[in-house]
């Protein structure tokens, strides 16, 4: 646990459940955003135990943890893509949600005890050529945001190279990429980094490749994050990768 908050500091914590990545950003004028929220099942107990344990689901934890450091609902969150370890994944134990047409997992578990604001996908509803993974964790996920659209609540694509999506007074919260696009460095104009020629089974990109990622400066820091982009580039065989 971090010391009280105090106004005017950034706080960025990187919590650890051994199920997934999240990250919880608290800004100078207390606004809160939340960066994934995973809930893996295909962690070993062996060399990733849950953590703190297993009593609650990872969401659950998020939330809770949220809650000990002074948070009472998330101003904004994203799901920098659409995997398990971080929008959550389906497990025996995970309970419907109130309307019944998804379940509780990852950030919709976070959702459920503290109130998302905003939520930020990669490009829902349009995803171009880019469509999620055919699994029923996606699908889930998928559910969840029509759930939050059909009860009025705000889900957005990402803007990339928007710095006013996502405002904590006190820094700049740059978009970067998202959707196998990066930003041009030029008002909000973005650019396919897929080429257009026709790829081999090799050079097909996975939902990796289509992570959002952002920067943030509050005075002369700076920090980005970029879910799990990658430059593997296969020995040189892919270059653009």
């Amino acid at each position: 646990m971090f010391s009280p908050k105090r106004p005017g500091e950034l706080d960025i914590h990187h919590i650890d459940t051994g199920r997934g990545n999240s990250t919880l950003i608290v800004g100078p004028d207390g606004r809160s955003f939340l960066i994934d929220a995973g809930s893996s099942t295909s962690s070993l107990e062996t060399s990733s135990p849950p953590r703190p344990n297993g009593t609650r689901r990872p969401g659950q934890w998020i939330a809770e943890y949220a809650r000990r450091n002074g948070v009472s609902r998330i101003d904004y969150s994203l799901a920098t893509h659409i995997h398990p370890d971080h929008v959550g994944d389906l497990e025996a134990n995970c309970p419907a949600s109130p309307d019944g047409s998804y379940k509780l997992t990852g950030l919709s578990d976070v959702d459920a005890l503290l109130p998302i604001e905003t939520h930020i996908d990669r490009a829902y509803p349009n995803f171009g050529d880019a469509k999620p993974l055919d699994a029923p964790f996606a699908a889930n996920y998928l559910a969840y945001l029509q759930s939050r659209v059909k009860s009025n609540k705000k889900v957005e694509a990402a803007t990339i190279g928007s710095n006013h999506q996502i405002v904590l007074n006190g820094t700049e919260i740059r978009i970067l990429s998202a959707n196998g696009r990066i930003w041009t460095g030029q008002g909000e104009t973005s650019r396919s980094v897929i080429p257009t020629d026709a790829l081999s089974a090799e050079e097909q990109p996975n939902e990796n490749f289509y992570s959002s990622s952002l920067r943030m400066t509050f005075g002369n820091f700076s920090y980005y994050t970029g879910g799990d982009l990658y430059c593997d580039t296969h020995d040189g065989r892919v270059p653009w990768l």
